[in-house]
């Protein structure tokens, strides 16, 4: 058996990951994946078909999910090159995604807390993500003027 699988669910999504054991209590409910990605394709003007992956659980705690037998129409093993595909995505989510996205909503969540504490945007909100502030405070101007 492939240590990675290709499920295409019941909502039409095809999900790669690699597989884990399920635990007793699970192993005929569901199919758990490490870091799950969703594969999207596209058609473009010559005909040719390109696949994008995105992470179906970008900052899930252990990168894993769960999905329902019932949820999936079925199961496959992945070709080599779908699979190398799949760990460079992984590779680059890691280096360039997920930090930048963990730094945005820790940013975000800093500025909101501001305005809930002190009905504005202070100067202690200023942080390295800048462009965060700014997006906040003309949010926070647009919406006075409605």
């Amino acid at each position: 058996m492939s240590k990675y699988t290709v499920l295409k669910l019941v909502s039409g999504q095809d999900v790669i990951g690699k597989k884990l054991p399920n635990d007793l209590d699970t192993v005929d409910l569901c199919v758990r994946l490490h870091k799950p990605m969703v594969m999207l394709s596209t058609t473009v003007d010559n005909g040719a078909t390109i696949v994008f992956l995105r992470s179906f659980a970008l900052i899930a705690k252990n990168k894993e999910i769960s999905i329902q037998n019932s949820q999936i129409i079925t199961e496959y093993e992945p070709e080599k090159v779908l699979v190398d595909y799949y760990t460079t995505m992984i590779e680059y989510n890691q280096k360039f995604i997920e930090d930048d996205l963990i730094k945005g909503m820790k940013s975000a969540s800093m500025v909101i807390r501001d305005v809930i504490d002190t009905g504005s945007i202070s100067s202690k909100s200023k942080d390295p993500y800048e462009k965060s502030l700014e997006y906040w405070e003309s949010l926070m101007k647009s919406s006075k003027k409605h």
